[in-house]
């Protein structure tokens, strides 16, 4: 929420096209947010921790996972990413496909709680046939 957050107020210029459109109160509840210290620490902290254990998981069924400080992994696969993104969703797990050229093997996961994380890898792993 907290990377969300700051991507809608850094970049609020109507003319901007961004996927994550928010109401002016979504505005002033991050503002908030990010005058919180302790609580800008504890999630960033957090998202730091489920990502490299989202990374560190994602490698060790053999994937690629790209480096990164956001929110997100990006992973490569050695299948499409948009059949690897539908297969996911059959199972209520979102992710975003990449579709510019040059990565159509990949998906970008957002970081979440420990049990998204899990849910994440088991998925995977089945996906890719390791479980």
């Amino acid at each position: 929420v907290f990377m969300k957050c700051f991507f809608v107020i850094r970049y609020s210029d109507p003319r901007d096209l961004h996927s994550f459109p928010t109401r002016r109160s979504s505005d002033l509840a991050a503002l908030a947010a990010l005058a919180d210290e302790p609580y800008k620490n504890k999630i960033l902290a957090h998202n730091a921790r489920e990502r490299q254990r989202l990374a560190s998981g994602a490698e060790a069924l053999g994937l690629v996972a790209m480096p990164g400080v956001g929110n997100f992994v990006s992973l490569r696969l050695p299948v499409s990413g948009l059949a690897a993104a539908r297969t996911l969703l059959d199972q209520g797990i979102m992710v975003r496909p990449w579709v510019e050229a040059g990565y159509e093997n990949c998906l970008r996961v957002t970081v979440g709680e420990a049990a998204d994380t899990d849910a994440v890898l088991d998925a995977l792993a089945a996906l890719l046939g390791t479980q």
